[in-house]
């Protein structure tokens, strides 16, 4: 328990100034020490919302490690954000919350930035256990940050991956195109009852599949931006790239999947009903049938065509091996931050690095719904995030695909400016709509793109310009 208590008076010590080699003398003394540092104003008060468990959890591990009181609330989102639109003030010290949250509660001013003890390169890492350089790029340079400056800690970023049976799918396809011929193949071969694919597109799902499918075909090294023109937030949703992606969407569409999210096609396709699934695993199952079939894990497919917008056309890579792949990060995932109005700041900084640190985020941040991986040492403990029946190889492949897929350059963050609760409503309804049939791809995109227009200047439109610019940490003067 020593070395445990260790890091955490070490990181009092950092947050307040004080040197860490203080924390060396025996146990007792070392938490005396570090509680006479710190001003501590009442419990530390820590609201999470969509997840009691996880608060459960949070709240014992942190009273086994810790002699400061605290306050563990939870919250729906929907009643959260009813309450703050009646007063805009969080009313605790951390919040617990969904990664598309960050946007609005960073543009309404309330959250802090976290302390330079836990965001400076030259900390003693090794000491403090937080380690920001170990966490995967995308989520440490990009999720977490707001205006150029990181203003939540990640406790698990999923993003959609491709998983397959080798004994249906030898060969996993590397492109949308690819994957299309295979389903166009499966559904002449499978068993019956067994279908080629299932994909979340429950409520509010066929959006988010419909934006990481795009964005191979949106991809270009000196563009910004892709879903908003970041200079007067115009939609770019209805341009060639989103509509040939949903065009293909329709290849794949299952009326069955509508209902289903994330983990539900997970069990899905652990239950042997179909050859592949885009989703990633969890750890939700406790008794289930043993699997009799292998599975591979890898990324979602990309392109090997990019689109030409002088002349309006696809064109071919010069490379003909090349295959783009690109990472749409922040649709689900949980954060942590500080509230502005924390009256324990400090205690809070403490909190956040405990929870999300290289030491102790691979036992906690499992338990938590809607968490995957985020840092590197989490390659050799992502079995905690799995399904037991999954082999080593299967959990070994999912690190490796997730590492890639957060740590590559050509990356995009989902949409999170405030109202994109809005934003993702509209395109989710239109997208739907496509792929029943009731309208060609370009006209539901053109809906979207109206409907978005219109969402914008109903919660202002310079405002909004900010917003997107800060969400993409461009400098809005």
């Amino acid at each position: 328990m020593f070395w445990i208590r260790f890091v955490v008076v070490s990181l009092v010590l950092l947050l307040c100034g004080c040197p860490s080699n203080k924390a060396t003398s025996n146990n007792s003394d070392a938490d005396s020490e570090a509680k006479d540092t710190i001003k501590v104003n009442g419990p530390l008060r820590i609201l999470v919302l969509d997840d009691p468990d996880f608060a459960t959890v949070l709240q014992r591990e942190w009273l086994a490690r810790s002699e400061y009181e605290v306050e563990f609330h939870n919250d729906t989102v929907q009643e959260f954000l009813t309450r703050l639109s009646e007063k805009p003030r969080l009313e605790t010290d951390v919040i617990v919350f969904p990664n598309p949250l960050l946007g609005k509660l960073a543009e309404d001013r309330l959250l802090r930035s976290l302390p330079p003890e836990l965001t400076s390169a030259s900390l003693d890492t090794e000491e403090t256990g937080f380690d920001l350089a170990g966490i995967f790029r995308i989520v440490a340079t990009k999720e977490m940050q707001w205006d150029r400056s990181e203003v939540a800690v990640s406790l698990g970023s999923p993003v959609p991956l491709l998983l397959t049976r080798p004994d249906l799918v030898p060969d996993p396809p590397t492109t949308w195109t690819e994957l299309d011929e295979t389903i166009a193949e499966l559904k002449t071969s499978l068993p019956n009852g067994t279908k080629p694919i299932a994909q979340p597109l429950g409520k509010g799902w066929a959006a988010r599949m419909f934006l990481s499918r795009s964005a191979a075909y949106l991809w270009e090294p000196s563009r910004v931006s892709s879903f908003f023109d970041y200079s007067n937030m115009s939609p770019q949703i209805s341009q060639s790239p989103f509509v040939r992606a949903l065009e293909e969407m329709k290849v794949s569409f299952s009326e069955e999947d509508i209902e289903h999210g994330p983990m539900d096609v997970f069990s899905d396709f652990m239950a042997g009903n179909t050859a592949m699934a885009v989703t990633w695993p969890n750890n939700s199952t406790t008794q289930a049938e043993p699997i009799s079939f292998d599975i591979a894990i890898s990324e979602l497919p990309g392109t090997s065509q990019q689109y030409d917008r002088t002349n309006d056309r696809w064109v071919a890579f010069e490379d003909e091996n090349q295959v783009r792949q690109v990472t749409v990060a922040g649709h689900s995932g949980r954060m942590a931050a500080i509230s502005r109005s924390a009256k324990n700041a400090h205690l809070a900084g403490l909190f956040l690095g405990w929870v999300a640190s290289a030491q102790y985020s691979s036992q906690l941040c499992p338990r938590g719904a809607d968490t995957a991986p985020f840092r590197k040492s989490h390659t050799t403990a992502a079995k905690n995030w799995c399904d037991a029946r999954l082999s080593e190889t299967t959990v070994s492949q999912y690190a490796t695909s997730l590492e890639s897929a957060l740590t590559r350059s050509e990356a995009y963050v989902s949409i999170r400016i405030p109202g994109q609760e809005k934003y993702m409503n509209v395109l989710d309804q239109h997208v739907l709509e496509c792929l029943h049939g009731s309208l060609e791809a370009n006209e539901a995109l053109e809906k979207v793109s109206v409907a978005w227009e219109k969402i914008t200047d109903e919660i202002g439109r310079e405002k909004q310009i900010a917003a997107y610019r800060h969400s993409l940490g461009i400098s809005v003067e």
